[in-house]
């Protein structure tokens, strides 16, 4: 799958989605530290990326797929084989423009079209 990780996705994280397969544009390896959310939409968008962050205030942006990590702890060592595990799932599959991931330890929430 095509990812797009934010500044605040651990490198352990991103090491363990490219050592799966996915294809990652990593912000903090590309120089993009502290860009503005609405560049790294626009270029998740043209490039059909799912955007992969922490932070919440991507669940309001339009136009573009994104989950959300809300683990409880934040620790690499559970966020990434879990993040894996939904990725290759049949429901992670399907993820495409304008769909909302929340995935926590115990739940996974989508919204799609919103």
């Amino acid at each position: 799958m095509r990812l797009l990780t934010d500044e605040n996705v651990a490198a352990s994280v991103i090491r363990s989605l490219k050592n799966e397969g996915h294809n990652v544009f990593d912000i903090k390896g590309a120089g993009w530290r502290s860009a503005p959310d609405t560049k790294l939409v626009r270029y998740a968008i043209r490039t059909r990326r799912v955007i992969i962050t922490h932070d919440k205030d991507f669940l309001r942006l339009a136009g573009v797929a994104v989950v959300v990590l809300r683990f409880a702890r934040q620790n690499p060592a559970l966020v990434a084989p879990a993040l894996i595990h939904f990725l290759d799932s049949p429901q992670g599959k399907k993820i495409k423009q304008n769909v909302r991931v929340i995935l926590a330890e115990h739940y996974i929430e989508i919204y799609r079209g919103v």
